[in-house]
């Protein structure tokens, strides 16, 4: 996973001084005040303020009374410019300030004004949408300043380099400001001119490879930031999530004004500007099949994009595109065929009865492949060999489900708490998924954001882990990443691609606004048709 860089002190020294720091006397600035948020939430209240400077630090304090004591708060992850203060019970009024230092020379702000709020009672619907938010959160507040990329992720002791930006979490970002704009967490008009200046960065700014995005992107300057010597150029998977949000992103922003008329042409643009074709392996031969990865020093790799994994938006997006389209036959061909395990039925022990599967092997791999590519892609609209892909993904949910519940392995919290997918875990990043690679670790988006598919156990989960273990696994942008409880662990931390489905997850269960709306895009229409119709598909 990530690479561990550090900035220059140099490059440090000036984001941080100002407009924390009074660099002109060096010593700390009574002239910046922090405009400090509290909100009430179930259980717990959250602060938000102002980015005052990448990469400075933030203290929180906490009184009973306005104006103190206060005592401080521990801040996991304190480059944040938000806090979660996770309290377990409602009815309770408490006081805040905040204040930002400088880690290279300890110089500190003012305080910023007192905030106050008053935690409610906890309730099973308005818990969904207090989570919905929290992932927005992660891609509307925490956006890169300037870019407004989403960043790889953020952790108590961060190992990721905080210009790298996560282009699947770009992706991702669109589907997430919608649900902003839909829940009233921010208006239309501050959603559309954020994710204007987001397009305008992709179009302006960011390195591309024959229209196809890479893994990382710098978050200021736009270029490449190489996620390994040979993957430092084009990512098609990468690519198909970002071109799944451009093209919702066009069908989303559809009122008659300037903003939003800009936000259609660019993010049409973008997408129709990847050339899928140029990532066929073996043109015009039986064998065909998208590859991977293009790298302006080696070529296409070798890795083929095959299935069952999250990249079938290449296969649907790349048959659909209208300027560098592939043959609806390659999904046939590649997608399907070049892997013999993509149909694989079988039976597996369920805990109120056997569970019949037809995708993938065992209990199914990864629960994040049931998401990616299905923020706007809708699975009741993929057919199968028996049924269609919604069907599957609720089997799949329930064995992963089940896997838990009968816990072969003995681990502590499972059976309440399930959802094995990749993530970061004890021993670092890693796909978890039942029987080949389980240790143990439990990652909430895996359950949460398959909720369309298994509402109630998904319900069940959240609330109970929100309940019982909300003071150790709750921060600003939800919940952590993951959670060991036989280990005594968790992330502290986020992934932007594990936060990057909750918010769209839920909503497409709720009422299905994302799904409706990118499946009315005229080049998804024709590109089901053209594969579902194709000799091969019978």
């Amino acid at each position: 996973m990530p690479v561990v860089r550090k900035l220059s002190f140099l490059l440090l020294a000036f984001l941080l001084l100002p407009p924390c720091i009074n660099s002109s006397y060096a010593k700390p600035s009574v002239k910046k005040t922090i405009e400090l948020e509290a909100l009430p939430r179930m259980l717990r209240v959250d602060l938000i303020w102002p980015n005052m400077g990448e990469g400075l630090h933030y203290d929180v304090e906490r009184a009973q009374k306005k104006n103190g004591p206060f005592s401080r708060l521990e801040h996991i992850t304190p480059t944040v410019h938000l806090f979660s203060d996770y309290i377990g019970e409602a009815g309770i009024t408490y006081h805040y300030r905040v204040r930002c230092f400088n880690p290279t020379n300890g110089l500190t702000s003012a305080w910023s004004t007192t905030a106050s709020a008053t935690s409610s009672e906890f309730e099973c619907k308005g818990f969904l949408t207090e989570v919905q938010e929290a992932g927005f959160r992660y891609f509307y507040n925490y956006a890169y300043p300037g870019s407004h990329l989403p960043r790889e992720g953020i952790k108590a002791k961060n190992s990721w380099h905080p210009k790298l930006m996560s282009v699947v979490s770009t992706g991702m970002y669109f589907f997430n400001i919608a649900v902003g704009i839909e829940r009233g967490f921010i208006s239309r008009a501050e959603g559309s001119a954020h994710v204007e200046i987001l397009l305008n960065f992709l179009h302006e700014r960011v390195e591309r490879f024959y229209g196809a995005y890479p893994h990382w992107i710098d978050g200021a300057s736009g270029k490449v930031r190489p996620f390994s010597n040979t993957d430092n150029g084009a990512d098609l998977v990468e690519s198909g999530i970002v071109a799944e949000g451009l093209i919702f992103a066009r069908e989303y922003f559809s009122q008659d004004t300037t903003t939003e008329s800009n936000i259609r042409k660019v993010s049409d643009k973008l997408w129709k500007e990847i050339q899928w074709d140029k990532f066929i392996q073996n043109p015009q031969t039986p064998d065909q099949v998208l590859i991977w990865h293009w790298s302006p020093d080696h070529g296409f790799s070798d890795l083929p994009i095959v299935g069952f994994n999250e990249a079938e938006i290449c296969y649907i997006l790349g048959a659909g595109s209208p300027t560098f389209a592939i043959d609806p036959e390659i999904y046939w061909d590649g997608w399907v065929a070049k892997n013999t395990d993509y149909y694989n039925s079988r039976t597996v022990e369920g805990v109120n009865g056997p569970i019949d599967l037809l995708l993938n092997h065992e209990y199914g791999i990864p629960m994040f492949v049931m998401h990616y590519s299905y923020l706007g892609l809708d699975p009741h609209k993929i057919p199968l060999k028996d049924g269609n892909l919604f069907d599957e993904f609720t089997k799949l949910t329930l064995a992963n489900h089940d896997y838990a519940q009968l816990n072969p392995n003995g681990f502590e919290g499972y059976g309440k708490y399930w959802g094995l997918t990749a993530s970061l875990g004890p021993d670092g990043y890693s796909a978890h998924e039942p029987v080949h690679n389980d240790n143990g670790t439990i990652a909430p988006t895996g359950a949460i954001s398959s909720i369309a598919y298994l509402p109630e156990p998904v319900i069940d989960m959240m609330s109970e882990l929100y309940l019982n273990k909300g003071d150790e696994l709750w921060g600003p942008f939800g919940f952590y990443d993951s959670f060991n409880v036989s280990r005594n662990w968790n992330a502290q931390g986020y992934i932007g691609i594990d936060v990057g489905p909750i918010a769209p997850m839920i909503e497409n269960y709720r009422t299905g606004k994302l799904w409706d709306t990118f499946m009315k895009a005229p080049e998804v229409i024709s590109a089901i048709q053209k594969i579902w119709s194709h000799p091969k598909a019978h």
